[in-house]
């Protein structure tokens, strides 16, 4: 299988093990639970890699929503789909309707945000009632932990190194 410039740009995560794998993790547990007529946000989605992903395996609509639009505008030309849309958007205050989001990603989001229980908030609001919401964070637990080499931002500071399984659950 030949590898194009343009490939590499699709994925993102191609050379980044751990977003590969949790993006593979994220996509296998929506193709069992996501239907067609479903829309699924990924808040913190960078260049719209799993948009892209729910929008050409499951075929639904997917929202991707990140606070650089710059980074967004970047991802309409990599990754153009009619059933992707962008919002550039502080996750604090998502520009959408209460309850008409089915599932919600946020991948390595929630250790940046001074204001994680506001986060959570905003989550439950655009979450339709029974709606799901997938969340990746670097842990504080197990041998992920040494995933912390492997989670650097340029120019982003983690508020939050880490949460435990229980953190998460108390949280949501």
């Amino acid at each position: 299988m030949k590898n194009t410039n343009f490939d590499l740009l699709k994925n993102p995560f191609h050379y980044h093990i751990g977003a590969r794998y949790r993006s593979e993790m994220i996509l296998n547990y929506l193709l069992k639970t996501a239907k067609r007529e479903d829309i699924i946000a990924d808040i913190g989605c960078g260049l719209a890699y799993m948009p892209y992903l729910i929008s050409r395996k499951i075929g639904c609509k997917s929202i991707g929503i990140d606070i650089e639009n710059s980074v967004l505008l970047s991802a309409k030309k990599i990754n153009y789909s009619n059933k992707i849309s962008y919002i550039a958007a502080n996750c604090l205050n998502i520009p959408l309707s209460g309850g008409k989001i089915d599932h919600v990603i946020s991948s390595e989001v929630i250790e940046h945000l001074k204001r994680p229980e506001e986060f959570i908030k905003e989550i439950k609001r655009i979450l339709k009632k029974g709606g799901l919401f997938i969340i990746t964070t670097p842990s504080t637990e197990g041998i992920i932990q040494i995933s912390d080499r492997c989670h650097h931002h340029e120019n982003e500071k983690h508020y939050k190194e880490g949460y435990s399984e229980k953190e998460i659950d108390r949280a949501v």
